[in-house]
């Protein structure tokens, strides 16, 4: 009875523990997908400016 008890707790912990390491997967796996998408908007502006400075300038 011990033993299948402890080997009982030891399936819950793993589990409990592989469920919070996905979670911490999951949200680190969504900061850079936002990282990236804050940078791919910081590109397209910075393109956007430069490109009407240009025409301004130059046109």
């Amino acid at each position: 009875m011990r033993v299948q008890r402890f080997r009982q707790e030891r399936v819950t912990e793993s589990i409990s523990e592989a469920i919070k390491n996905d979670s911490i997967r999951l949200v680190k796996r969504e900061r850079e997908r936002e990282r990236g998408r804050e940078e791919e908007e910081y590109n397209r502006k910075f393109l956007i400016d430069h490109y009407s400075a240009y025409k301004f300038l130059f046109v």
